[in-house]
Order: C-alpha cells, then sequence, then structure tokens
C-alpha cells in the first residue's frame, strides 16, 4: 500500500468537498493508501477543522470534527517525528509535514500549499499535488483499481 503524508489542506478540502483531493481522501477510507501522521499533524487537522468558517460544511456533510478525525485516524499509521535540524519551508509551520515524511519513510508528501510545492524535494520526500498522486495511486502493483 502506498504511505504519504498529507497536508492538512488536502485532507480538509477531501473531507468537506469534491475534486482531486476527495478521491485522495477516498483512497485512504479504501485501503489504497494510507496517510502517516503524528499527534502534531492530527491536533492541526482537528483545530483547522474546528474553525468557524467550515462549520455549515460540517453540517452539509453530516458530521461532526471529532467524527471526521476518527474516521480518518482508523486508516492512519501514527508515528512520531523529530523536528528538523535546520528550517526547510519558507513557512516554518509546514516543516513538521516534512519531519513526518522523514521520520515515515514515505516518498511522497501531498500539498496544496505553494511553501511546501516549492520545496519540491527533501533528502528522499518528493513534494507534489494532489492531481500529481492521482496516477502513482492507479500504478501502484499492491493497489487494486
Amino acid at each position: 500500500m502506498l504511505r504519504v503524508v498529507l497536508d492538512t489542506n488536502i485532507v480538509v478540502s477531501g473531507m468537506l468537498w469534491s475534486g482531486v483531493p476527495s478521491k485522495i481522501v477516498e483512497a485512504v477510507y479504501t485501503r489504497r493508501i494510507r496517510p502517516v501522521v503524528t499527534e502534531l499533524l492530527l491536533d492541526e487537522l482537528s483545530s483547522v477543522l474546528g474553525r468557524p468558517k467550515f462549520e455549515n460544511r460540517l453540517k452539509l456533510v453530516g458530521k461532526s470534527v471529532d467524527e471526521l478525525i476518527h474516521d480518518y485516524v482508523v486508516f492512519a499509521e501514527i508515528i512520531d517525528s523529530q523536528p528538523l535540524p535546520r528550517p526547510v519551508s519558507v513557512d516554518r509551520d509546514d516543516d513538521m509535514f516534512i519531519a513526518c515524511a522523514i521520520a515515515g519513510k514515505v516518498t511522497y508528501l501531498v500539498s496544496g500549499d505553494p511553501h511546501l510545492l516549492n520545496v519540491g524535494r527533501y533528502e528522499d520526500v518528493q513534494i507534489i499535488t494532489a492531481v500529481a498522486l492521482l496516477p502513482l495511486m492507479s500504478v501502484n502493483p499492491s493497489m487494486p483499481e
């Protein structure tokens, strides 16, 4: 199974709207990909989903923040990671995603954040868009079509 780190913007978009990120979240729920997360990433996801601007979307999907987090965590691999030895992204808050990807030994960090996408690659981690992940999911021999 393809293991990836998904930036919060991908997960939130995928949980609350249709489109490419929703295909990625659906791939998580159907065990076609496995998100690798840390408690810090889960805390950020919970915090972002809890923002007042998402209240109406939560009502439309018929789930609470806690329910969405629980549904996601069931399919995730939770790991520990250490902060990076030096800043990598212009936005230092984004470094926690890179640190998770390094600690989890994943190949892909998926994001829509320009600060992360501009890094492009760090060590063995490629930072790619959600659109770029779609064909990689379909060519992985261990994943059903």
